[in-house]
């Protein structure tokens, strides 16, 4: 494989510990946001900041030249804290929301990162942070989500 083809990048990362889904396809394939239920606003929140920035970045750069001082790329949102106890739907709302977005979902363990060395979880983080920017660019350039 070439190092930079999309291959090899998900054997990278696959080897790190972590498992790749691609959008469309595998058990989530076909699950709408109607499939958790009893978290509407957090559904609506979601669709609202990061689905618009993702499907319709015009929409959204509309939307917030009225409404913002700052309309910088960096002032947008990039991230998603989801917190909660095991089992209320924070991975499944990721894969939702990667399939959605027809981008690709690295799910890596905080297992795989940690280490009893000094600094190598910073360097397993930083670099499964550079393959999945790698991954996201091959992808069409439409992005990866990675899910801790």
């Amino acid at each position: 494989h070439n190092a930079n083809s999309v291959d090899s990048i998900i054997s990278q990362i696959e080897e790190m510990g972590a498992q790749v889904f691609h959008a469309q396809k595998g058990k989530c394939a076909n699950i709408s946001w109607d499939y958790l239920s009893g978290i509407d606003d957090i559904k609506q929140e979601v669709e609202d900041t990061l689905m618009l920035l993702i499907l319709h970045p015009e929409k959204y750069a509309r939307v917030t030249s009225g409404t913002r001082e700052d309309t910088s790329e960096n002032s947008r949102p990039k991230a998603v804290l989801f917190e909660g106890p095991p089992g209320c739907g924070k991975t499944t709302m990721a894969r939702m929301i990667a399939n959605k977005a027809e981008i690709s979902m690295i799910y890596l363990p905080l297992e795989a990162v940690v280490s009893k060395w000094y600094g190598e979880a910073e360097q397993r983080l930083s670099l499964i942070m550079d393959l999945t920017g790698k991954l996201a660019e091959l992808d069409k350039n439409k992005g990866a989500l990675l899910f801790l």
